[in-house]
């Protein structure tokens, strides 16, 4: 026989081409190899995974990267809830900034002055819009002036948060979390 020469046997998804230094193999041995294979392909193309991190607030708000990567593992973000301005007309102001190669969310929400006394906050669930929007727009009806100078915010996506309105001294302020499970 030459040694080029495979057997084709059909399985009901895929033929299975055995050689012949492993013709004298039962098949259940060819199987249990077959099977090992198999779980080893699966183990590596399993191994990437996306860094994950949990804002601990009333509504959980999750930040995941968007590619499976180690990158984000390791940075610590923090949201800030600064005291209520008098931001321009009806705009919540959201500043991005790194700090010590970590991440700081800045929201400063607007107190009125140049709103005809109307105050204007953010919940977490406008939160999770306005990141995932990253660029400076309205987002459930909440004009944001997103100042992202590194594009962090282009790095993961935000998912949950609720109803609850971010408030300094309060909900979101202050809360930090981890990336971690990238890889």
């Amino acid at each position: 026989m030459p040694d080029t020469f495979t057997r084709t046997f059909n399985t009901p998804t895929n033929p299975v081409h055995i050689h012949p230094a492993h013709e004298a193999k039962t098949l259940a041995e060819i199987s249990s190899d077959f099977n090992d294979l198999i779980t080893a392909f699966n183990a590596l193309s399993c191994s990437e995974s996306y860094a994950a991190a949990v804002l601990d607030l009333t509504a959980d708000v999750t930040l995941t990267g968007i590619t499976k990567s180690a990158q984000l593992n390791g940075l610590d973000a923090t949201l800030q809830v600064i005291a209520a301005a008098a931001n321009p007309t009806d705009t919540v102001l959201i500043d991005v900034t790194t700090v010590d190669n970590d991440l700081e969310i800045q929201v400063t929400p607007n107190d009125g002055t140049n709103n005809a006394a109307n105050p204007v906050g953010l919940t977490t669930a406008q939160l999770v819009l306005a990141i995932n929007g990253a660029v400076s727009g309205t987002y459930d009806s909440i004009v944001c002036t997103i100042v992202d100078a590194d594009d962090k915010l282009l790095l993961f996506d935000a998912a949950g948060g609720g109803a609850t309105a971010l408030a300094h001294s309060g909900e979101g302020d202050g809360i930090a979390c981890s990336f971690w499970g990238g890889a």
